[in-house]
């Protein structure tokens, strides 16, 4: 309710604590959040027992925040973008919850979806870090996605990706996986640790 008050392109700043959702937190007008650091005793987590942000035909930006799903039981993927776009600076995202071969991504990407990462964690998902669908675009730069009950990243369809000075290690797969007619370029970036190919 407090964030459908908010005027159009504001910037809502969190203090650190958790912030526990009653429901999923739904971006269909543009707007961000900054909070007070992703990790240690002063972070910002937001968390829910579901999918925990959906952006749907808009803008979203955060920085400075660890997006928990805390789903059991239940499928969920932590932030979805649905032919939206948006950006992820120094955020972690954990806990995508795979449910009778159902959801489980950190970060799920499709139809034209645009997402800008930049030093971001996306780990202990049950599925994919993030999964790239459609023709969406990601770029992504000095992330980590590691622990994955899948892949790192991976990608489907069309899409589009560039990733750059990032990680993706121990993944119950690949760490990079390209699929179908999706065009991707990876540079200076390890894959090592992961049950399947590095990409």
């Amino acid at each position: 309710a407090a964030v459908a008050d908010v005027a159009s392109e504001t910037l809502i700043h969190l203090g650190p604590g958790t912030f526990t959702l009653t429901e999923t937190l739904v971006a269909d007008f543009n707007f961000g959040l900054a909070g007070n650091g992703m990790e240690g005793s002063n972070s910002t987590t937001i968390e829910y027992d579901g999918d925990v942000v959906y952006v749907y035909e808009a803008g979203f930006w955060a920085q400075d925040i660890c997006f928990v799903s805390t789903a059991v039981g239940s499928p969920a993927d932590v932030i979805t973008v649905d032919h939206g776009d948006i950006i992820l600076t120094d955020c972690c995202v954990i806990g995508g919850t795979r449910w009778n071969d159902v959801a489980g991504d950190g970060l799920y990407l499709y139809g034209d979806s645009l997402a800008d990462v930049y030093g971001c964690v996306f780990a202990f998902n049950d599925l994919h870090g993030i999964d790239v669908e459609g023709t969406s675009d990601l770029y992504a730069e000095g992330i980590i996605c590691s622990e994955n009950g899948h892949d790192g990243i991976c990608f489907w369809d069309e899409s589009i990706g560039f990733v750059i000075d990032s990680t993706c290690e121990l993944n119950g797969s690949a760490g990079i996986m390209a699929n179908d007619f999706a065009d991707i370029e990876v540079r200076d970036s390890v894959c090592s640790g992961n049950y399947g190919d590095g990409i």
